[in-house]
């Protein structure tokens, strides 16, 4: 018996995937509502949630390549005291530059995407990695510039 399984189900298949199991099996996944019958207007209407899924993956990716085009061409500063040997107090984090961000462009980023291997500690232009989607890394440009 064909069944669409609506959660994964260890050994048997992942969630979405039409598996053949046999009949005694198959009811008891229906019955603990990990599974549906595999019956034509269950399938169609898998395939139309599927659809649904990849047409709303492609406008995230879409807008998220918008955002990436807008990022390279607005930089932003921030400020840092410096010492009187010209070295920073302290470093700038993704945290600070996020702020900076959102307050000089009023565009909200996540400071998880940013991929900042080492943190900011001198004066100077940096070119900082953000990962916006799996598929679409932009760079944002960070200035720091001394208080």
């Amino acid at each position: 018996m064909k069944v669409i399984l609506l959660e994964t189900v260890k050994g048997k298949g992942k969630e979405g995937q039409i598996i053949d199991v046999p009949s005694g099996y198959a009811n008891f996944l229906i019955r603990e509502k990990k599974a549906l019958n595999a019956s034509e207007e269950n399938i169609e209407s898998k395939q139309q949630k599927d659809e649904a899924a990849r047409m709303a993956e492609e406008a995230l990716i879409e807008s998220m390549k918008q955002l990436s085009v807008v990022l390279s061409d607005k930089p932003v500063q921030i400020s840092m005291k410096v010492g009187s040997e010209g070295k920073t107090f302290g470093s700038v984090s993704t945290k600070q530059i996020i702020a900076a961000f959102q307050k000089q462009h009023k565009i909200e980023l996540d400071k998880r995407k940013i991929d900042l291997q080492d943190p900011i500690q001198s004066l100077g232009q940096f070119q900082v990695p953000i990962q916006l989607h799996k598929e679409v890394p932009a760079i944002l440009k960070v200035h720091v510039v001394e208080e």
